[in-house]
Protein backbone atom coordinates (compact mmCIF):
# COMPACT_ATOMS: atom_id res chain seq x y z
CA UNK A 1 0.00 0.00 0.00
CA UNK A 2 1.08 3.60 -0.76
CA UNK A 3 1.35 6.31 1.62
CA UNK A 4 -1.86 7.79 0.44
CA UNK A 5 -3.59 4.86 0.41
CA UNK A 6 -2.08 4.05 4.20
CA UNK A 7 -3.36 7.68 5.17
CA UNK A 8 -6.78 7.28 3.83
CA UNK A 9 -7.40 3.90 5.57
CA UNK A 10 -6.00 5.40 8.72
CA UNK A 11 -8.31 7.94 8.65
CA UNK A 12 -11.31 5.65 8.18
CA UNK A 13 -9.72 3.03 10.99
CA UNK A 14 -10.57 6.19 13.57
CA UNK A 15 -13.93 5.44 13.35
CA UNK A 16 -15.31 3.13 10.45
CA UNK A 17 -18.97 3.60 11.77
CA UNK A 18 -18.98 7.25 9.83
CA UNK A 19 -18.59 5.74 6.48
CA UNK A 20 -19.92 2.21 7.16
CA UNK A 21 -23.28 2.23 5.41
CA UNK A 22 -23.37 5.71 3.66
CA UNK A 23 -25.36 5.85 0.67
CA UNK A 24 -24.72 7.94 -2.31
CA UNK A 25 -25.81 7.78 -6.15
CA UNK A 26 -23.43 8.33 -9.63
CA UNK A 27 -24.60 8.96 -12.77
CA UNK A 28 -24.48 5.57 -14.85
CA UNK A 29 -24.90 4.99 -19.16
CA UNK A 30 -28.55 5.89 -20.55
CA UNK A 31 -29.46 8.58 -17.90
CA UNK A 32 -29.34 5.72 -14.97
CA UNK A 33 -28.97 6.82 -12.00
CA UNK A 34 -26.74 4.15 -9.66
CA UNK A 35 -27.78 3.98 -5.78
CA UNK A 36 -24.75 2.53 -3.63
CA UNK A 37 -23.90 1.54 -0.54
CA UNK A 38 -20.27 1.24 1.40
CA UNK A 39 -20.89 -2.50 2.89
CA UNK A 40 -17.88 -3.00 4.28
CA UNK A 41 -14.66 -1.13 5.54
CA UNK A 42 -11.29 -3.32 4.91
CA UNK A 43 -7.67 -3.75 5.33
CA UNK A 44 -7.27 -3.17 2.11
CA UNK A 45 -10.28 -1.63 0.42
CA UNK A 46 -13.98 -0.28 0.60
CA UNK A 47 -16.76 -2.87 -0.25
CA UNK A 48 -19.20 -0.72 -2.54
CA UNK A 49 -22.52 -2.44 -2.96
CA UNK A 50 -25.34 -2.09 -5.55
CA UNK A 51 -28.80 -3.55 -5.59
CA UNK A 52 -30.78 -3.99 -8.38
CA UNK A 53 -34.15 -4.97 -8.10
CA UNK A 54 -36.05 -7.23 -10.58
CA UNK A 55 -38.34 -4.45 -11.71
CA UNK A 56 -35.71 -2.41 -13.03
CA UNK A 57 -34.03 -5.55 -14.61
CA UNK A 58 -37.33 -6.14 -16.21
CA UNK A 59 -37.28 -2.73 -17.59
CA UNK A 60 -33.81 -3.24 -19.04
CA UNK A 61 -33.14 0.55 -19.10
CA UNK A 62 -29.20 0.50 -19.33
CA UNK A 63 -26.37 -2.15 -19.99
CA UNK A 64 -26.08 -3.15 -16.79
CA UNK A 65 -30.03 -4.24 -16.60
CA UNK A 66 -29.90 -5.73 -19.57
CA UNK A 67 -27.02 -7.97 -19.08
CA UNK A 68 -28.64 -9.09 -15.82
CA UNK A 69 -31.68 -9.70 -17.44
CA UNK A 70 -30.13 -12.10 -19.84
CA UNK A 71 -28.04 -13.66 -16.86
CA UNK A 72 -31.00 -14.74 -15.24
CA UNK A 73 -33.07 -15.05 -17.90
CA UNK A 74 -33.72 -13.64 -21.42
CA UNK A 75 -37.34 -15.02 -22.32
CA UNK A 76 -38.42 -13.57 -18.52
CA UNK A 77 -40.86 -10.72 -19.18
CA UNK A 78 -42.40 -10.04 -15.91
CA UNK A 79 -40.31 -9.14 -12.68
CA UNK A 80 -42.13 -11.99 -10.47
CA UNK A 81 -40.93 -14.35 -12.96
CA UNK A 82 -36.90 -12.81 -13.03
CA UNK A 83 -37.42 -13.27 -9.10
CA UNK A 84 -38.26 -16.54 -9.35
CA UNK A 85 -36.02 -17.49 -11.93
CA UNK A 86 -32.81 -15.75 -10.10
CA UNK A 87 -33.44 -17.65 -6.88
CA UNK A 88 -34.09 -21.38 -8.88
CA UNK A 89 -30.45 -20.38 -10.52
CA UNK A 90 -29.01 -18.44 -7.73
CA UNK A 91 -25.93 -21.43 -8.10
CA UNK A 92 -25.10 -19.98 -11.90
CA UNK A 93 -25.56 -16.53 -11.02
CA UNK A 94 -23.67 -16.14 -8.22
CA UNK A 95 -20.22 -14.63 -8.73
CA UNK A 96 -21.26 -13.70 -11.79
CA UNK A 97 -19.26 -10.21 -12.68
CA UNK A 98 -21.29 -7.50 -14.22
CA UNK A 99 -19.83 -4.36 -16.05
CA UNK A 100 -21.52 -1.09 -14.17
CA UNK A 101 -21.36 2.03 -16.38
CA UNK A 102 -20.70 5.03 -14.40
CA UNK A 103 -19.87 8.06 -16.20
CA UNK A 104 -18.76 6.19 -18.84
CA UNK A 105 -15.86 4.05 -17.18
CA UNK A 106 -16.38 0.26 -16.88
CA UNK A 107 -16.24 -1.20 -13.26
CA UNK A 108 -16.89 -4.53 -12.77
CA UNK A 109 -19.21 -5.86 -9.91
CA UNK A 110 -19.60 -9.45 -8.33
CA UNK A 111 -23.23 -11.05 -7.57
CA UNK A 112 -22.76 -11.86 -4.13
CA UNK A 113 -26.62 -12.03 -3.08
CA UNK A 114 -29.50 -13.11 -4.69
CA UNK A 115 -32.43 -12.75 -2.83
CA UNK A 116 -36.69 -12.14 -3.34
CA UNK A 117 -36.15 -8.80 -4.35
CA UNK A 118 -33.13 -7.43 -5.73
CA UNK A 119 -29.35 -9.09 -6.47
CA UNK A 120 -26.85 -7.46 -4.37
CA UNK A 121 -23.54 -6.63 -6.46
CA UNK A 122 -20.38 -5.59 -4.99
CA UNK A 123 -16.79 -4.06 -6.05
CA UNK A 124 -13.81 -3.83 -3.98
CA UNK A 125 -12.21 -0.35 -4.71
CA UNK A 126 -8.83 -0.50 -3.04
CA UNK A 127 -7.88 2.38 -0.97
CA UNK A 128 -3.89 3.23 -2.91
CA UNK A 129 -6.95 3.76 -6.39
CA UNK A 130 -9.11 5.75 -3.86
CA UNK A 131 -6.13 8.16 -3.18
CA UNK A 132 -4.50 8.23 -6.48
CA UNK A 133 -7.47 7.34 -9.74
CA UNK A 134 -9.10 10.35 -10.99
CA UNK A 135 -12.24 7.85 -12.25
CA UNK A 136 -15.32 8.79 -11.19
CA UNK A 137 -16.13 6.39 -8.41
CA UNK A 138 -12.85 6.66 -7.07
CA UNK A 139 -12.82 10.42 -7.01
CA UNK A 140 -16.31 9.88 -5.28
CA UNK A 141 -15.01 8.32 -2.18
CA UNK A 142 -11.83 10.26 -1.84
CA UNK A 143 -14.45 13.48 -1.87
CA UNK A 144 -16.69 11.28 0.88
CA UNK A 145 -14.06 10.61 2.85
CA UNK A 146 -12.65 14.36 3.16
CA UNK A 147 -15.66 15.43 3.92
CA UNK A 148 -16.64 12.89 6.78
CA UNK A 149 -13.19 12.57 8.59
CA UNK A 150 -11.45 15.76 9.80
CA UNK A 151 -8.07 15.33 7.72
CA UNK A 152 -6.26 17.93 8.90
CA UNK A 153 -5.86 17.45 12.66
CA UNK A 154 -1.45 17.75 12.75
CA UNK A 155 -1.80 15.13 15.92
CA UNK A 156 -3.20 12.56 14.07
CA UNK A 157 -1.08 13.75 10.45
CA UNK A 158 1.96 12.92 12.74
CA UNK A 159 0.94 9.72 14.16
CA UNK A 160 -0.21 8.32 10.94
CA UNK A 161 3.52 9.40 9.81
CA UNK A 162 5.04 7.43 12.77
CA UNK A 163 3.32 4.41 11.99
CA UNK A 164 3.62 4.73 8.54
CA UNK A 165 7.54 4.58 9.12
CA UNK A 166 7.09 1.35 11.19
CA UNK A 167 5.77 -0.41 8.72
CA UNK A 168 7.72 0.86 6.44
CA UNK A 169 10.99 -0.58 8.56
CA UNK A 170 8.63 -4.04 9.33
CA UNK A 171 8.92 -4.34 5.65
CA UNK A 172 12.18 -3.69 4.65
CA UNK A 173 12.87 -6.58 7.42
CA UNK A 174 10.91 -9.02 6.30
CA UNK A 175 12.14 -8.29 3.12
CA UNK A 176 15.70 -8.81 4.14
CA UNK A 177 15.17 -11.63 6.12
CA UNK A 178 12.92 -13.33 2.53
CA UNK A 179 16.50 -12.65 1.24
CA UNK A 180 18.45 -14.49 4.10
CA UNK A 181 16.01 -16.90 3.99
CA UNK A 182 16.04 -17.45 -0.17
CA UNK A 183 19.84 -17.44 -0.11
CA UNK A 184 20.35 -20.50 3.07
CA UNK A 185 17.21 -22.69 0.68
CA UNK A 186 20.12 -21.85 -2.09
CA UNK A 187 23.09 -22.73 -0.62
CA UNK A 188 21.36 -25.95 0.72
CA UNK A 189 20.09 -26.88 -2.69
CA UNK A 190 23.60 -26.65 -3.86
CA UNK A 191 25.03 -28.45 -1.14
CA UNK A 192 22.26 -31.19 -1.48
CA UNK A 193 23.15 -31.34 -5.55
CA UNK A 194 27.17 -31.35 -4.70
CA UNK A 195 26.70 -34.49 -1.86
CA UNK A 196 24.40 -36.36 -4.55
CA UNK A 197 27.16 -35.61 -7.74
CA UNK A 198 29.85 -36.84 -5.28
Amino acid sequence: MEYEGFRLRSFIFQDKEKIHGKRFSLQGDSNATYDFNIHGVGHNALDVTAFCNYEKIARNSNRMEKDLHYLIDYRAKLASTLASEANNRAYRIYEEKIKVNIEDIDYTFIIDGVGPKAIKMTCQVTYDEIATSHRPLESYLKNLISSTYRMDDPELISKIDREWAQDFEEKKKRRQQTIKDEEERRRKREELEEFLKS
